[in-house]
């Protein structure tokens, strides 16, 4: 059950990264909307790329969610290795997988690996949840 919910938390958390890359474009289509449109202001722009950086400062937030949800499943993973009616499990097999996923992502997006991760502070994984070991 443990590794069940961590790997929601990982699917979770990857699913908010590609939303928040899909907003983001969309912002930046918004903006120039207004720089194009003559009826609005140099105000206008500045408050919609004020919006923009609201935007970018929650994937900063969402990755590090990100980076806790992962090291906290390849935990899980490893604990649980050894244990043979575990390790058969589909939901272990599902963990393998979101993690490795959620890895590459971090790998190729943000240049942040495995090793980067146990070197970091601990904090919160999922939206509101519970404090756990991680980045925060």
């Amino acid at each position: 059950r443990d590794i069940k919910i961590k790997t929601g938390s990982v699917n979770r958390c990857v699913k908010d990264l590609i939303f928040s890359a899909k907003e983001i474009e969309m912002q930046k289509t918004r903006i120039q909307g207004v720089k194009d449109n003559p009826e609005k202001d140099e105000h206008d722009v500045r408050k919609q790329e004020e919006v923009l950086g609201e935007m970018h400062a929650g994937v900063t937030d969402e990755t590090a969610r990100l980076k806790s949800c992962v090291e906290l499943l390849q935990e899980a993973i490893d604990v649980n290795a050894e244990d043979p009616e575990i390790s058969a499990s589909d939901e272990y097999e599902a963990a393998k997988k979101a993690n490795a996923a959620a890895m590459d992502k971090l790998e190729k997006e943000y240049g942040v690996t495995l090793a980067d991760l146990s070197a970091t502070p601990r904090g919160q994984c999922a939206r509101g949840g519970a404090t756990f070991a991680g980045v925060g």
